[in-house]
């Protein structure tokens, strides 16, 4: 059988599978695709917190799962926190630099 594998190109050597046709009739491989005869799919596992993603191995041409942390309402809070806290740091530098060349 044979299957079209297309996908948006992430490194040198790692792909994001967009999208897989079988037995592809109009379909012609372009720079972000491929043919191929053999295609095995990964088992997909259910990691708590985790985000799945199908890649691809663009030397092998093998797919696999890529597993991502899921961003949470607390890791996006401590994030913005932190941010908070920069910013406010950044500001304080500012107005002690602007009263430094006030100063004369």
């Amino acid at each position: 059988m044979k299957f079209l594998v297309k996908y948006e190109k992430i490194s040198d050597t790692t792909g994001n599978v967009t999208m897989i046709v079988q037995n592809p009739i109009y379909e012609e491989p372009t720079e972000d695709s491929f043919y191929t005869e053999d295609l095995t799919y990964p088992e997909r596992e259910n990691i708590p917190n985790m985000d799945a993603y199908l890649r691809v191995n663009l030397e092998t041409k093998e797919l696999y799962y890529d597993y991502i942390l899921r961003e949470t309402f607390e890791t996006r809070v401590s994030a913005l926190q932190q941010e908070n806290a920069e910013l406010k740091q950044a500001i304080a530098d500012l107005t002690m630099t602007l009263a430094a060349v006030m100063a004369g």
